[in-house]
């Protein structure tokens, strides 16, 4: 997912409708299919956002929580308070998967974050933001994707980042990236395929540093 540079909103505010909108895309939180395939082993019902600068993750979380419990961003999608506008349906605004799954998008997701400053992660949140603390030895078998704000300035990190999604066999991760219009961000987009077919560089230890 690329920002749009001429709509005069920073890169966050991609981040934060692409959170609202990638977790009600996941089964519903204590779903029960009527079908005999079990919906929640293909789909998790939670993700994680990542990104590499703590600054951030400082400004995504209260943003985030911002839109879920104060603009109640996501019911203002919801096909009764659009009704039949067609114009607003044709410019995004329309949110018909979510509720076709099951979501009620009237109820907040639950946002938290993880960082150095805040280790730990809540297990009951629908959404987690998260530094690289999360990246490794956390697996929770409910999540379904992950979002990564920016290009990842190490592919061995997004590897793992990527890892956090995923983890019941059959399940179906998703994983999304969103980049800016300018330096890696913009070659990132361009060459989407080394983000998901990367070439992790051999790791050198400096043997004959002393320190």
């Amino acid at each position: 997912v690329k920002g749009d540079p001429s709509s005069g909103t920073s890169l966050l505010s991609t981040s934060i409708q692409t959170a609202m909108l990638m977790t009600r895309i996941m089964t519903p939180s204590g779903h029960q299919p009527n079908q005999p395939l079990d919906q929640s082993q293909l789909y998790g019902s939670k993700i994680f956002g990542f990104s590499d600068q703590l600054d951030t993750i400082n400004r995504w979380f209260p943003q985030m929580q911002d839109a879920e419990e104060r603009l109640h961003l996501a019911n203002k999608r919801s096909s009764n308070n659009i009704g039949g506008d067609v114009k607003a349906n044709m410019n995004g605004q329309y949110w018909q998967l979510p509720e076709m799954i099951g979501h009620n998008l009237a109820l907040n997701l639950q946002v938290d974050k993880c960082s150095s400053q805040d280790p730990g992660a809540n297990t009951a949140s629908d959404l987690i933001i998260a530094t690289a603390a999360l990246e490794v030895g956390f697996d929770d078998p409910k999540v379904g994707g992950i979002i990564q704000h920016k290009s990842p300035r190490s592919m061995a990190s997004f590897l793992q980042r990527k890892g956090r999604a995923g983890r019941k066999r059959n399940m179906r991760p998703v994983t999304t990236v969103v980049l800016s219009d300018y330096g890696l961000d913009r070659w990132n987009f361009k060459n989407s395929e080394q983000l998901f077919d990367p070439v992790i560089e051999q790791a050198v230890l400096p043997v004959h540093n002393p320190f």
